[in-house]
């Protein structure tokens, strides 16, 4: 069966709870996997990824599943497969106030693939769909910019 944009192939819908653990240390729980989250304070370091860290890194893991499951659907060969995603955010104002707002400027999403193909219309089709299938991406769509080097160069997608 041949699903169209406004018939879902699938919906999913996922949650995570986070526990305050002390200061800023939470403990999170999603789909039955247990992880500390963090933030830097004055009193001490760190001792897991921020919650923009995990983000950032959903984002990225997200995309190289849906370019490995492009590439196989396509019948693509590749040798190497990375994603990188950054962020930039301000912060207006402050708590004491009660008048903040935190305002994205940037998220940014680089794919590198090396491939063996010389097919550009072969590569961009996975390149396109992987990025349209990206749940993590989704989420920031409003925000992101996707950008993609295959064999070292700058690709168009």
């Amino acid at each position: 069966m041949t699903h169209t944009h406004n018939e879902p192939h699938s919906i999913d819908r996922h949650t995570a709870v986070a526990v305050i653990l002390s200061g800023q240390r939470k403990q999170v729980v999603t789909q039955g996997f247990g992880f500390l989250c963090d933030e830097n304070t004055d009193e001490r370091p760190a001792v897991a990824p921020t919650p923009m860290g995990y983000l950032r890194a959903g984002i990225a893991a997200c995309m190289m599943t849906k370019i490995h499951e492009a590439a196989e659907a396509f019948g693509l060969p590749y040798t190497h497969a990375r994603a990188e995603a950054t962020n930039r955010n301000r912060t207006l104002g402050d708590f004491a106030s009660g008048d903040i707002v935190v305002l994205t400027d940037e998220v940014r999403v680089l794919v590198v693939l090396d491939t063996p193909a010389t097919d550009e219309h072969l590569i961009r089709e996975v390149l396109r769909t992987a990025t349209n299938a990206s749940h993590a991406l989704a989420t920031v769509r409003t925000y992101a910019t996707v950008e993609y080097q295959v064999n070292d160069r700058p690709f168009t997608v």
